[in-house]
């Protein structure tokens, strides 16, 4: 393990602090426009950090946000996204496999949607029990 030197022990502080980035993100999520940003959660974040992270300029944390945005008649949805911060600036060739580089904060975003994790769930992910399950925690029929 290694530690952390000032620069990455304040970037991570800023990057966990889901009000001061929130307006960063809802300005570059794509179907933003039209919008405002009624507030922003920070859902899960996951650090590693090691020499080796920073030598290779790998990426040390990945955080999933919930922001909130009303439309203009004041109805609010949430957009989910997740972020992945690297070191060394390498997150423009890491968003080369997908996602939105935003080159001031040395991270990308990518909306749920988009995670390429997601386009794998459906191959193992069976439908019919995932919609019975919701059925029975809300108590109620899904349609």
């Amino acid at each position: 393990m290694t530690t952390l030197d000032r620069h990455t022990a304040s970037r991570i502080d800023h990057l966990l602090d889901a009000q001061a980035i929130a307006a960063r993100l809802h300005e570059a999520l794509p179907g933003s426009a039209g919008t405002r940003l009624a507030g922003a959660r920070l859902h899960q974040s996951r650090r590693r950090i090691s020499n080796k992270t920073e030598r290779d300029g790998a990426p040390f944390l990945d955080l999933a946000y919930a922001l909130d945005m009303a439309d203009d008649r004041g109805r609010t949805s949430t957009r989910w996204c997740s972020l992945q911060a690297c070191t060394q600036g390498r997150s423009a060739e890491l968003s080369r496999a997908g996602g939105i580089h935003l080159a001031d904060l040395d991270v990308v975003l990518r909306p749920l949607e988009d995670d390429p994790a997601l386009h794998q769930a459906a191959a193992f992910i069976d439908a019919a029990q995932v919609h019975a399950a919701v059925a029975r925690w809300c108590d109620a029929p899904v349609d």
